[in-house]
């Protein structure tokens, strides 16, 4: 192995670890409402369109990496999709979407 693949291996490994804090907070918290999903989108597609590039050239930091960028991006656009859409409700006699307001409780103190 020389410094290239060095090189190579070492920034695959960033970028493997790079999306687990994000994917942590979103499973952790279950709110994407910081997530922009034309983000995730772009990031998506760059990431299929360079895992078909390494693999044509036997690339395989990259070809690792971006298949690990391109999975946590699925994994995120599927929780964008689930935990967004929950939020937004129909109004039937209306007929008219809504944001379903979040339960608060309130504690009442004495003094």
């Amino acid at each position: 192995m020389n410094e290239i693949d060095i090189l190579g291996y070492s920034s695959t490994f960033i970028f493997i670890i790079l999306f687990l804090p994000q994917i942590y907070k979103t499973t952790k918290s279950k709110s994407t409402n910081d997530l922009s999903f034309i983000f995730l989108f772009f990031n998506l597609v760059a990431s299929i369109l360079m895992i078909s590039y390494s693999y044509l050239l036997s690339l395989v930091p990259i070809l690792i990496s971006n298949s690990v960028i391109a999975f946590s991006n699925i994994y995120l656009i599927f929780f964008k999709y689930k935990y967004d859409t929950k939020i937004i409700k129909k109004d039937k006699s209306t007929n008219t979407n809504y944001i379903k307001p979040k339960k608060v409780k309130i504690r009442s103190t004495t003094l």
